[in-house]
């Protein structure tokens, strides 16, 4: 994965323009460790390059919502409004929804985290 496409994405995302020591940049960074771990141990990453890319960019976008619009979860008293909450909601929307697409867009060469093997309780 190419850290420096995965900003230029997800700063497009944003409709913004960041250079290289943006503040943001950590986040395309860890979206990119995030997905890594991820990946399939016998995935062929270069090949799947702008698959994965674009996935990080949109795992960084979705981080970025919840870094801005954290005060959804604890706003302050006197700031609050119905409007605002309603607003940083559907951006939060937005973005979770557009990383679970990338997601499912690469799910092919990801490890199965969603498989839980649990024990059942057996009742005499």
């Amino acid at each position: 994965m190419n850290v420096e496409k995965i900003f230029k994405k997800f700063a497009e995302r944003l409709g913004k323009e960041f250079d290289s020591s943006s503040k943001w940049l950590n986040l395309c960074e860890e979206a990119i460790s995030e997905i890594k771990i991820q990946i399939k141990d016998n995935s062929d990453t270069k090949e799947n390059e702008d698959r994965l890319n674009t996935a990080a960019a949109a795992l960084a976008f979705y981080k970025y919502a919840l870094c801005n619009y954290r005060e959804i979860y604890a706003p302050p008293i006197a700031t609050f409004s119905n409007e605002d909450l309603t607003e940083k909601k559907v951006a939060i929307s937005v973005a979770k929804t557009a990383w679970e697409n990338a997601r499912l867009n690469i799910i092919d060469i990801l490890k199965d985290a969603g498989f839980v093997f649990r024990g059942v309780k057996q009742y005499l």
